[in-house]
């Protein structure tokens, strides 16, 4: 049945069935052809033809008007119910038609999204206004599941994650900088050497600071103890130093703000003994791999920036 219905419908264009619910809107022929940029002759040759199709006289034609059949009636009713959905599906495919389908999803680790996001933001608006954007902020291991289920289509992430179903650019090498009060004397006199850090008991670092299989070598040969937590964000961290005055390591792009009203100080490390690599993720085999690359790198472009 499913084939047979298909062999007697292929022949009928929807510009044919437009013509038919041209002709039961304006009331005859006539008018139906001028509003449809066609010859009286044509309209009837194509509505015959659709008659012919469907086996159903669709409208009694009378000396001064045309009106619907009972068949025809129902007959119409499916021919705008088809037409509603055809241009239901010309909007949708209108709505996808640009970069990634209309549509980008992008996961951001919390160490990196109160810094990046805004910007992404702009990014994906310059990059095509009518774009959608979906954002979300987590952890590595949870976006990157979701990126491979489908449901991401860009991660941004300190972990390069080695997984042949991935797409990769490095976007950016960040050092961390030392977040202490103001009042703090390690925040006194500009960038400190290393060894200044050393035998302090500093914040511990969130599983999203680094990936969890890289070890902050550096900070060890300087001789810092380095902990790590499991979902302790940079708020809480900065909530820690600012009330008891600790001290901790934070990203020191993603963490620039913090010190805005002159409470807590950033203070530069040298050297560099301490930084991680952010990274941009996305599945090999999606369509849209080639615009996720170039979009990554106009992110990177940004963050790069001075």
């Amino acid at each position: 049945m499913r084939e047979e219905i298909s062999n007697r419908l292929a022949s009928l264009s929807i510009r044919d069935l437009m013509l038919v619910a041209a002709v039961d809107r304006c009331g005859g022929f006539r008018p139906a052809a001028e509003e449809m940029g066609i010859s009286v002759s044509g309209l009837s040759h194509q509505v015959r033809k659709v008659e012919a199709v469907l086996g159903v006289t669709i409208f009694e034609r009378g000396a001064r008007n045309v009106m619907p059949t009972e068949a025809g009636r129902e007959m119409l009713r499916h021919v705008a119910g088809f037409l509603r959905h055809a241009a239901d599906m010309g909007h949708a495919a209108d709505r996808r038609a640009g970069p990634f389908g209309g549509r980008l999803r992008v996961g951001v680790i919390s160490t990196v999204g109160p810094f990046l996001m805004p910007h992404v933001v702009s990014l994906a608006r310059d990059w095509h206004p009518r774009l959608e954007l979906a954002l979300m902020e987590g952890k590595h291991e949870g976006l990157s599941r979701r990126l491979r289920d489908g449901e991401i289509d860009l991660v941004i992430t300190a972990c390069p994650h080695a997984d042949e179903a991935f797409d990769r650019a490095e976007l950016l090498s960040e050092p961390f900088c030392l977040l202490a009060r103001a009042d703090n004397p390690l925040a006194a006199g500009g960038p400190i050497e290393p060894e200044r850090l050393a035998g302090l008991d500093l914040l511990p670092l969130s599983e999203d600071d680094f990936p969890t299989e890289t070890a902050p070598q550096g900070a060890h040969r300087a001789g810092m103890r380095i902990f790590r937590s499991h979902g302790l964000s940079i708020e809480t961290r900065v909530r820690l130093v600012s009330t008891h005055g600790y001290a901790c390591l934070v990203p020191a792009f993603t963490c620039g703000e913090l010190t805005a009203g002159g409470k807590l100080a950033l203070v530069e490390i040298l050297n560099r003994p301490v930084g991680r690599q952010i990274f941009g993720l996305w599945r090999r085999s999606s369509p849209y791999a080639a615009e996720l690359g170039r979009f990554a790198a106009a992110v990177s472009v940004f963050m790069r920036a001075p």
